[in-house]
């Protein structure tokens, strides 16, 4: 991993977060999703530090074809570093994401931890995250979901998505 470097996800990444079919390790998707093509890679381990996630998992996930290194800042970059990656598309400006792609992929976290992890007993949870609409609304039912893991499997599990789910709906 460049810690330096600004990833994005590829054709094979995205598909991978919006089919069905699943193939990455459930404990990486969280990582697949936070990687938009904005953030270093450094800012995404600081964000994703204290639940599990490691530096080798950024290579993990290059090496399976779901995520490349697109450009390195030029701030990071010394002038006379050679060891800059060759761009394959021009770097996109730093900035936070919205808060609509905060909302979606934070639904789609829950929704998906929820359905792997609760079976049948996620339905009526999987209808109050499809009512929410906004990020702020997800951030109030984590408590619940946090809970009704807490129930099926273990309080640390439970607390350990909750962060994750945390994480993602505030950057």
């Amino acid at each position: 991993m460049d810690k330096g470097a600004i990833y994005r996800k590829t054709k094979k990444g995205l598909a991978e977060i919006t089919s069905a079919e699943r193939s990455v390790d459930r404990r990486l998707r969280p990582l697949l999703i936070l990687v938009d093509g904005h953030r270093t890679a450094a800012r995404i381990h600081a964000l994703m530090s204290g639940i599990g996630i490691r530096e080798e998992d950024f290579d993990q996930l290059a090496a399976g074809g779901y995520i490349e290194t697109i450009a390195r800042p030029d701030s990071v970059v010394a002038a006379n570093d050679d060891t800059r990656p060759t761009q394959s598309a021009p770097p996109a400006p730093l900035t936070r994401r919205t808060s609509f792609e905060r909302f979606s992929d934070g639904q789609r976290y829950l929704c998906e931890t929820a359905t792997d992890k609760l079976g049948l007993r996620s339905f009526l949870f999987v209808l109050k995250l499809e009512k929410c609409s906004s990020a702020e609304q997800l951030m109030a039912v984590l408590p619940e979901f946090e809970q009704a893991l807490a129930k099926k499997l273990d309080k640390d599990y439970a607390r350990h998505c909750r962060k994750i789910a945390e994480t993602i709906l505030r950057e």
